[in-house]
Formats: structure tokens, sequence, C-alpha cells
């Protein structure tokens, strides 16, 4: 930071706590997923003040998996979906996902793990991974396991644990 500062605001408890403890001023009783906005104002000896907002939304939601769909790619030099690719399959997730999220070693297709997985990065795909597969039959509805660790933006892991059944999902065909 060049001719400025850095301020680190911290406290003890959660900002989703609303309870007062000894020795703090509570949390804010914000809840998970609700937008809202910190100010920071700054003033100097001559009183200038200046201030800055953020918006912010505190998210703790894992992100699961919605959809599996066949024959639908990403073309990342137009940033645009394309269809009718048969070697390819969308899973859609319940959010959008962290650029660095999906792996090919982070799915199975019909047994088999993709060649190549790529995250949406434009509106209205940025919550879609796009593998590509083995060429797949026109009426290929194959079983698509997350095996990995795929993330949303705020760092939120999918559960790929045993005991959901979030990670697992048959494509429908988009090839017909």
């Amino acid at each position: 930071i060049l001719n400025g500062y850095r301020v680190v605001f911290t406290q003890i408890t959660s900002w989703l706590d609303d309870t007062i403890v000894v020795g703090d001023t509570g949390g804010f009783g914000v809840s998970d997923g609700t937008a809202f906005s910190c100010t920071l104002t700054a003033t100097d000896n001559a009183g200038n003040s200046k201030s800055i907002t953020h918006n912010l939304t505190i998210d703790l939601t894992k992100p699961t998996v919605i959809s599996a769909l066949t024959g639908t790619s990403y073309d990342t030099s137009t940033e645009l979906e394309t269809t009718s690719k048969t070697d390819s399959v969308k899973v859609t997730f319940s959010e959008s996902l962290g650029a660095s999220s999906g792996s090919p070693n982070d799915f199975t297709v019909g047994g088999s793990t993709p060649s190549a997985a790529t995250v949406g990065s434009k509106a209205p795909d940025k919550d879609s991974v796009y593998l590509t597969v083995a060429t797949l039959a026109a009426d290929a509805k194959p079983e698509v396991i997350v095996t990995g660790v795929i993330n949303d933006k705020a760092g939120n892991a999918l559960d790929t644990s045993a005991s959901v059944t979030t990670d697992t999902v048959i494509a429908s065909d988009g090839l017909k």
C-alpha cells in the first residue's frame, strides 16, 4: 500500500452471532446469504473525510450438483456454450464456482475420468463445469460423480462424503 493505511477489523465473535460476550461488543447478527454493507470513514487532522462503502455477503453454503447434460461444451475464446458436442458433459451446480474449481480428476463420467474440465467464466455459466469425455452415444445418460474438491467463490467445498447424495447425478440426454 503506497501512501495509505491498511485497516484490519477483528473481534472475538462471528459476524453471524448477535450475542454479546464479556469483553466484546458482540457480533452483527448477519444471516448467511444476506447482503449487507460496511462503511469505513477516515478523517484527517484538517477535518477532511472520505468514506468507502463495500457490499458484502456472508456465504457459508456449500455448493451442490444440480444437473448434468450431455452434448454441451464451453468455448473459452467466445465465452459461450456450444451444443451438439458428442464429447462433452455440462455439470451445473447450485451457485457460482471459484475459477480454480473443476480439474478433470475431480469427476468421473460413466466410470472414466474426463480429459479436460473448464469452469464457465461468464454469467450465466459461472455455476457450471464443462467436461471433455470420450465420444458419447446419441442417447447416452452417463452417471456423473464429483470425486474431488469443488469450491464456490467463497471457498465452501461441495460435500463428497458417503453420507450425502449431492455429488452424483445422471446426465440428461442433450444430444438426442
